[in-house]
């Protein structure tokens, strides 16, 4: 009687275990991924070429991911740009979890093209005759050396025979000088512009203020056609363009 008692009781016991053990298996859960950090921080300043690195404790189960296109890794998921400038939202969802991301995308330093300095070229003074007067202005008298009255012969023994322009001017456009022919066949008019650099005993020439010339000769008076500022009656004109001598004539004082 006894021995049939001891094997119902190990029956019992082993059916009890049985059912505890079932019990104990219907209570585990499965385990799932969580979220451990990202780089750089959450809430950074970031380069809009700059990657985002997050970190699992464990390869995560259907990721999606919104605001960039990533790839996974393991435990670690690369998100990547290039991304705008301005506010970054990021959304991660994966099995069991979710993690949102805010970043601010600094735009691209935009950096002035490098400044090249160019050395002007140098200019050197045109060569002019050794004569009296070559950077003298007589008004009335002459100019550059050249008298009113002189033979054309002169001026071509000290600036060379010259060339003849659609007026019949002799001109030197490398000293900025021209003479014109008058009726005697003697220097009639005489012209001084750029780089021409004879001046009057007053300092005025080619350059010189409007302001600068009126200072001396006052308001111009003879109206010349072709010159803002003619002073015939004193043996010259001013030519000034924005506010600048451009052109000086000087004439024989009239008798």
């Amino acid at each position: 009687m006894k021995a049939y008692i001891n094997r119902f009781t190990l029956i019992c016991l082993g059916i009890a275990i049985i059912f505890l053990s079932g019990m104990d298996g219907c209570n585990t859960e499965e385990e799932l991924a969580t979220f451990v950090q990202a780089t750089p921080g959450n809430g950074s300043t970031i380069q809009e070429d700059e990657d985002i690195i997050v970190t699992f404790n464990m390869p995560p189960e259907g990721l999606t991911v919104t605001g960039g296109e990533f790839s996974l890794s393991g435990t670690s998921m690369t998100i990547t740009g290039p991304f705008t400038p301005g506010t970054l939202n990021i959304t991660l969802t994966w099995t069991g979890g979710a993690q949102a991301l805010t970043y601010t995308v600094e735009a691209p330093e935009v950096k002035p093209p490098p400044v090249v300095v160019v050395d002007p070229p140098v200019v050197e003074d045109p060569v002019l005759p050794d004569v009296p007067g070559v950077k003298l202005i007589v008004p009335g008298k002459s100019a550059a050396g050249i008298n009113i009255g002189d033979s054309i012969q002169r001026v071509k023994n000290l600036y060379g025979p010259g060339k003849r322009d659609a007026l019949d001017w002799l001109v030197y456009p490398d000293v900025g000088l021209g003479v014109y022919e008058g009726i005697d066949g003697d220097v009639g008019l005489i012209q001084i512009k750029s780089p021409n650099k004879a001046k009057t005993a007053d300092g005025l020439g080619i350059g010189s203020t409007s302001e600068q010339v009126e200072n001396k000769f006052g308001k111009p008076n003879d109206n010349v056609p072709g010159w803002t500022h003619s002073y015939w009656n004193q043996g010259i004109s001013f030519r000034v363009a924005n506010n600048r001598v451009r052109l000086i004539s000087v004439n024989p004082r009239p008798r």
